[in-house]
């Protein structure tokens, strides 16, 4: 009897040399369930740290969203106003050199947005890639546009709109991917927001500045002052500049509802997590309980037995 443990025993000591056999031998009753419950209150903890941020990032997605979607409603009319205006212009179709613009996020945990743009520019690039040039906006879709064609990719911006989107910012970006070469179509791909629940990849076509060049007539109502030529290229960027504009905002929007929509499921899924993990400890903590109860009834049963 007297090689039996207290029931405080450490048996570090024993596991510290590797004795897994002896240390279960000399492991008293009710230990590993102990050791269990330490676990299960680790992971209680651990998910619930989770689920506190998620609900964080979906509260913080949800006030940005607002504003975001009101910014975006007053860059959208400048965007409009072109359009009907190159409406005029006969329907843009893909030709020999065309250019792809795919507006994706700088940030993750937003859902499938930014895979989303990524499969209709692999839908639009695949059938002949060399008669595609290809940009992106965000860092999350450059890794995969890139591995895919390396030799059509371009260029990638980052870091826009850290504070909000301005006109400015989005004409520096068109400056610099017209200098890629005149293209007879740029296609800017994005998510259009609808509502927080609803949005849809969109690809917005703008016609080359050629074809704005070859189709003057179309504008004979119009007044031009100065040099035409050098009053259509400007007309061409700012048409391609407030595209983008309002493609980035758009596809902020959508952004930040897929993120609070992505957050709010996973604060719920953490949730149900700690529910379980928490029927399981109290589970094992009334064993414990049980188990030990037993112990002293058992033992007092023996001495009331032995007297």
């Amino acid at each position: 009897s007297h090689l039996l443990p207290h029931k405080h025993a450490s048996m570090f000591s024993l596991q510290r040399y590797g004795l897994a056999a002896a240390s279960r031998a000399f492991v008293p009753a009710g230990a590993r369930q102990m050791a269990t419950l330490k676990e299960l209150r680790l992971r209680i903890k651990s998910v619930s740290s989770i689920s506190k941020l998620t609900k964080t990032q979906s509260m913080v997605a949800s006030s940005k969203l607002r504003a975001a979607n009101r910014k975006g409603e007053g860059a959208r009319p400048y965007a409009e106003a072109t359009q009907k205006l190159f409406s005029l212009l006969p329907p843009a179709t893909a030709a020999d050199n065309n250019l792809v613009v795919a507006v994706t996020s700088d940030k993750g945990m937003c859902g499938p947005i930014n895979n989303q743009v990524v499969k209709m520019a692999k839908q639009l690039v695949n059938p002949g890639p060399e008669q595609y040039r290809v940009v992106t906006t965000g860092t999350k879709g450059a890794p995969a546009l890139l591995g895919l064609y390396p030799d059509q990719f371009s260029m990638s911006v980052k870091d826009l709109g850290k504070r909000e989107f301005s006109f400015v910012e989005a004409g520096l970006v068109v400056d610099q991917i017209l200098k890629q070469g005149d293209f007879q179509t740029v296609q800017i791909l994005f998510n259009k927001f609808k509502n927080a629940m609803n949005y849809s990849v969109t690809n917005t076509v703008v016609p080359g500045y050629e074809t704005l060049r070859s189709s003057l007539d179309k504008f004979a109502s119009y007044e031009f002052e100065g040099d035409e030529d050098a009053t259509m290229r400007d007309l061409f960027e700012f048409h391609v500049s407030a595209t983008l504009w309002s493609a980035l905002f758009e596809n902020r929007s959508s952004e930040l509802a897929a993120r609070m929509t992505s957050m709010d499921n996973a604060t719920k899924n953490a949730n149900k997590i700690i529910s379980n993990l928490s029927i399981q400890y109290n589970r094992g903590r009334q064993a414990a309980i049980t188990t030990e109860l037993m112990e002293i009834t058992s033992g007092a049963a023996a001495i009331s037995d032995a007297s």
